[in-house]
């Protein structure tokens, strides 16, 4: 019988019975990491359904506590690989990827059991008094339970259950828990209004979000070291989990009849045309790294932008949409001495789109001359507090159009040093740095990265390889590279990951079924 025919014959006889008894397949998991639980939220929780166990009296506590220990040990191995290269912190109530298996594990065992409930057994006890310590003798035996007569019923085991734990997850919330006081609203009187009842709502849910400060970062295979030999993804209580640097632009979007072609002089005058008579500000978007940072920030990661936008209509454009998406505002790149100048202007990227869906991008980057700041020697204070401050910094190979190789550098190694993971994606500008000062600054960043993506195409053009994973492994192989992790794109095939530590491995992973709304893929 294959797995959906049985998931679907499990789903039926689950319902049929007063609990469930069949196990059907788990959902595919989520290879990504998650934003952190508050330890004591999670401690409350695990507890609450613990003694909710307790109260029912239809297991002993010692073989619950057996069952439940053998099944985690069981599952543990499967579970690991399914969710490799991502690690769990065993034993971490903190950790998402922890508190889902031994959640799992808990309610898997207490489910089994309900379908064999004891009313009477024996159960050992162990009574100590106050303040006694690890030494101190204890009174100890067996004693016999029966099941209080409100529970009695068999049939009614899992909602007596989830009535249990709901009231002692709420009375912890309401009166504390080990000390702990989560502030959580009181019952609402009779009568109570509807605007009553949802600010106690919303009051719980508050207690249940995820603390804006994790206490560890996850657990990722790359890990960005610095010269003290500290780890940048385990670093806690930095201001920001991940920066994004420079390449931030205004995307505007403009249907043709015909794509223009690709002489420079001609796409050049386009360019002046556009710019002179832009559409309104329905055919905006933001792209570039914005995409990234937005992504980022509805993933609930804390996240800030390092870059150059100028004091214009775009710029403010720019400004207001990062706020809207919780991005912190945009720490300016660009020296006060060119503030005014030609240069004081945000990037605009014009997109081209024909009838058929055809795109293509035209912006003043293309034109150069690059870097566009060339002028700029030094960060500015403020630039690198902001890169102190982070546990990751994403950047691709348009930098090298903003920013001079030596800056780009500058950057990357106050992050590092201060412990952050470095992410770099060379991105279509792979295939304007295939020789001189230009691949010398493609190559450079690649070597200070700890993580590196890829297209396949991009892949062949950076190390000239056509089979995707030995292009991965290439680039971690290259002589002083820092790189842990290479990740190639294969667009409707998925992903390929190859890492490097403790030892060189391979993973694959398949694409997400989507409807396709955009061909853009910078929309």
């Amino acid at each position: 019988m294959c797995a959906k025919t049985w998931d679907s014959l499990a789903t039926q006889l689950n319902k049929a019975l007063p609990f469930p008894l069949f196990p059907v397949s788990p959902p595919e998991p989520l290879g990504f990491p998650r934003k952190q639980l508050d330890t004591r939220f999670a401690v409350l929780l695990m507890r609450s359904s613990y003694d909710a166990v307790d109260a029912l009296d239809f297991i002993p506590k010692q073989q619950f506590e057996a069952k439940f220990w053998k099944l985690r040990q069981s599952e543990l191995e499967g579970y690991n690989y399914l969710y490799s290269p991502i690690k769990m912190r065993a034993g971490d109530l903190s950790d998402p990827l922890y508190f889902d298996f031994i959640s799992f594990s808990q309610y898997a065992t207490i489910s089994r059991e309900m379908g064999q409930p004891q009313r009477v057994f024996e159960e050992y006890y162990e009574i100590c008094p106050p303040g006694a310590g690890d030494d101190d003798p204890c009174e100890s035996g067996q004693k016999v339970v029966t099941r209080p007569p409100q529970y009695a019923d068999d049939s009614q085991l899992p909602a007596y259950f989830f009535q249990k734990t709901g009231d002692l997850i709420y009375d912890g919330l309401l009166n504390g828990f080990r000390g702990e006081d989560f502030g959580g609203p009181p019952p609402a009187p009779a009568g109570a209004s509807i605007q009553q009842l949802a600010a106690g709502v919303q009051q719980l849910l508050s207690i249940m979000k995820p603390p804006t400060v994790s206490n560890s970062r996850p657990s990722l295979a790359c890990r960005a070291s610095n010269s003290n030999g500290s780890a940048g993804l385990q670093h806690s209580r930095k201001d920001h989990d991940v920066i994004g640097l420079s390449n931030l632009c205004v995307d505007i979007v403009i249907p043709v009849q015909q794509l223009p072609p690709a002489d420079p002089e001609a796409r050049q005058g386009l360019l002046q045309q556009l710019t002179a008579e832009p559409p309104d500000e329905q055919h905006w978007e933001l792209g570039g790294n914005c995409n990234f940072m937005i992504a980022a920030a509805r993933m609930g990661m804390r996240v800030g932008s390092i870059g150059h936008v100028g004091d214009d209509t775009y710029g403010r454009y720019m400004d207001r949409v990062l706020q809207e998406e919780r991005i912190e505002a945009i720490t300016r790149i660009m020296p006060a001495t060119l503030s005014g100048t030609d240069l004081d202007r945000t990037l605009l990227c014009f997109v081209l789109v024909d009838p058929d869906g055809k795109h293509a991008f035209c912006s003043r980057y293309d034109f150069g001359p690059w870097p566009l700041l060339g002028g700029v020697s030094n960060l500015p204070p403020s630039v690198t507090q902001v890169l102190q401050s982070t546990a990751a910094v994403f950047t691709n190979g348009f930098v090298f159009d903003e920013l001079p190789l030596e800056l780009v550098k500058q950057a990357i190694r106050t992050a590092s040093d201060a412990g952050a993971a470095v992410l770099f994606d060379p991105g279509p500008r792979a295939f304007t740095m295939k020789s001189g000062s230009r691949r010398a600054a493609l190559d450079t960043l690649i070597s200070l990265s700890d993580v590196v993506l890829m297209t396949e195409e991009e892949a062949v053009e950076v190390t000239g390889l056509l089979d995707p994973q030995a292009a991965a492994e290439a680039v971690l192989a290259r002589p002083g590279c820092k790189t842990e992790w290479c990740v190639v794109k294969l667009g409707g095939e998925g992903a390929l990951l190859v890492t490097k530590s403790p030892q060189l491995e391979v993973y694959r992973a398949g694409a997400f079924k989507v409807d396709v709304k955009d061909t853009l893929c910078s929309a």
